[in-house]
């Protein structure tokens, strides 16, 4: 089972809103359910933000990177982020694949039969890369 790193949006150096955020938060965790079901083990960084809303500690980021280097790849969710930009870098050293909606990781990393997983619960195409 491949583990896949979730990078997306959640504070952006403290200048996203908590509705902003709890969107963020909401949409990284949909992705790794999808992700889930097609077979994968999603580390879901943004999950964070519920047991620590207001956290801008380093402590978190240093968690972030060592998840990551434990990781297969990333999966970068669209929206601006400071630190999922960090991540891609990182992922980008450490030479792992980089993708950048769930359907091309699915496509890309796991048997064929698993690849409609994603088509049958996303119908608005949000996942693969359909809307912005």
């Amino acid at each position: 089972m491949k583990v896949v790193f979730i990078a997306g949006p959640i504070s952006n150096k403290g200048t996203m809103t908590a509705p902003e955020q709890a969107s963020a938060v909401t949409l990284a965790g949909i992705a790794g359910l999808h992700l889930l079901a097609a077979g994968f083990a999603p580390i879901i960084p943004q999950l964070s933000w519920y047991i620590d809303p207001m956290s801008q500690y380093p402590q978190w980021y240093e968690a972030d990177y060592e998840f990551l280097r434990r990781s297969d790849l990333l999966l970068r969710l669209p929206g601006k982020s400071w630190g999922a930009d960090k991540e891609v870098a990182l992922a980008s050293q450490l030479g792992l694949s980089v993708y950048y909606s769930v359907e091309e990781v699915i496509q890309h990393e796991s048997q064929p039969i698993i690849s409609k997983t994603i088509k049958e619960t996303d119908p608005a195409g949000f996942f693969r890369g359909g809307l912005s």
